[in-house]
């Protein structure tokens, strides 16, 4: 889907991710690589530093998941270096990305290349502004605390307890 998106918007695309279990090689070998041409660039398990660099260089990145993301930590880094996110609108992409903002949010895959086309229009300093107020280790502790406090104050654990020790009988 990227790289037809990217063919349609008359862009290159670097394609880059993890491809070492056999599913993904398999994956790759039968519906990736029949598109493969001049216009696009893969890279496979890219080291820490050349992954940044890939996001430091990108126009965006592109993600036409096709699957409910759980998160999507890449999204993360891409806008911690000013890079904005083109996105499908799956899983946790809309409360990663304020459209407009750090990123295009798209319904439809056939929105994606002009999508592709206005993401220089988002301004980097608004992608690294909202990944340090949203997804700062300080503000994910936070977090993280007040989902604990919140279990405590329920009664959770006792009743974690009492349901652990009705199950050993």
């Amino acid at each position: 889907m990227a790289i037809r998106a990217c063919r349609q918007a008359g862009l290159p695309l670097v394609l880059a991710g993890k491809c070492n279990e056999p599913a993904e090689r398999r994956y790759f070998e039968e519906v990736v690589e029949p598109l493969l041409d001049e216009d696009v660039t893969v890279v496979f398990n890219a080291g820490r530093a050349a992954a940044l660099q890939l996001l430091v260089d990108a126009r965006c990145l592109i993600m036409s998941i096709q699957w409910e993301e759980p998160f999507g930590m890449v999204m993360v880094e891409a806008m911690a270096t000013g890079t904005p996110v083109v996105a499908l609108c799956r899983g946790a992409v809309p409360e990663l990305v304020r459209p407009g903002v750090t990123g295009l949010v798209c319904d439809r895959a056939d929105e994606l290349p002009e999508a592709l086309l206005a993401a220089t229009r988002l301004d980097p300093a608004a992608c690294v502004a909202h990944v340090e107020e949203n997804f700062s280790t300080d503000r994910m502790a936070s977090g993280y605390e007040g989902v604990y406090r919140q279990f405590l104050a329920d009664g959770r654990p006792a009743r974690l307890r009492e349901r652990a020790r009705v199950a050993a009988r």
